[in-house]
């Protein structure tokens, strides 16, 4: 078959019939770009949308420990952690609950208040944990969260008591926070002031201070977060790639630091945010189509008077 004289035949038809041409284009270029442009643009649309709420999540993984943790457990622990692939930062945590007092009034009543024993990394972090404020620690010193403060009719620069069993600790006060989602418990009542409520009390110490509370604590527990790479190991687009890689990630934390007694876990939370987001936005793609088809239809009757233009063009040269 020689294509050639088909070649200048459609080439000078083109010419001669530009109004038919310019329907058949028009048509097809409309189809094509609201179905294309739909799918570009929700796709763009779901990679920003997961970015967006990825950063909400605190951390990439998390553990606990079933054993106690030294000040020299923890450091080993935390350098093989660092050690490991896509790991960005690691921080150790040492939770209690611990009955506090206001130590310049001799009648304020004790209540109880989680203690985290926190290192540096927690603090560069905090904001991960919807903590508003900065957190100050060491030397003797804590931050309270403003439930406390406000529990205690504390303020910085006046001085805490850490009562745990016959052990007592006084800790200057040098920051209050705000503790919007810390899952330390209820909320409860202000304390003289009927309708205020203060967030769960939370006292933040530095984690050599926290030390010297661990010999006291029936079951001292440590929490170990994990942050990674998310670039590495966070696919928006392949959740069954996103999985595999948090998987594997977990497999082989807990291969490394299994001596220590820490049992490490991906944050389910991220796999959940991608499948929610990329479900909805399916939604939104269908519902994208469904109000296009009226264009779309449109596109579709261009193309096809064009060619039935063309068509009867034909039958006139044959005729």
């Amino acid at each position: 078959m020689k294509i050639y004289p088909f070649a200048k035949y459609s080439f000078l038809s083109t010419l001669r019939n530009l109004r038919r041409t310019l329907f058949s284009i028009i048509g097809i270029l409309i189809a094509i770009s609201l179905i294309a442009g739909e799918g570009i643009s929700i796709d763009s649309s779901v990679a920003q949308m997961i970015e967006k709420e990825l950063d909400k999540i605190p951390y990439e993984f998390y553990g606990s420990a079933n054993q106690y943790l030294n000040s020299s457990a923890i450091a080993n622990l935390k350098s093989t952690i660092k050690a490991q692939p896509n790991v960005i930062a690691t921080s150790v945590v040492l939770v209690a609950e611990v009955g506090v007092g206001n130590y310049s009034a001799s009648d304020s009543a004790q209540i109880y208040a989680m203690a985290y024993g926190i290192d540096d990394t927690y603090i560069e972090k905090q904001s991960k944990f919807s903590i508003e404020g900065k957190i100050v620690v060491g030397n003797g010193s804590a931050t309270l969260s403003d439930g406390l403060a406000g529990l205690l009719n504390l303020s910085v620069g006046r001085q805490i008591t850490i009562t745990l069993n016959n052990f007592t600790k006084v800790l200057n006060v040098s920051g209050i926070v705000k503790v919007n989602a810390i899952g330390t418990g209820s909320e409860r009542p202000s304390a003289g002031k009927p309708g205020q409520i203060y967030s769960s009390p939370v006292i933040y110490l530095g984690i050599n201070d926290a030390f010297e509370l661990a010999p006291h604590i029936l079951e001292p527990k440590f929490e170990i977060y994990i942050w990674a790479d998310r670039s590495k190991i966070v696919s928006p687009g392949d959740i069954d790639a996103t999985n595999f890689n948090l998987k594997r990630m977990e497999r082989n934390l807990n291969n490394a630091i299994g001596d220590y007694g820490v049992s490490i876990t991906y944050n389910p939370t991220i796999t959940a945010v991608i499948t929610g987001v990329q479900m909805m936005l399916l939604f939104v793609r269908f519902l994208l189509i469904g109000l296009s088809l009226p264009v779309i239809i449109l596109g579709i009757y261009l193309g096809t008077l064009g060619s039935e233009l063309n068509y009867a063009e034909r039958r006139r040269e044959i005729g």
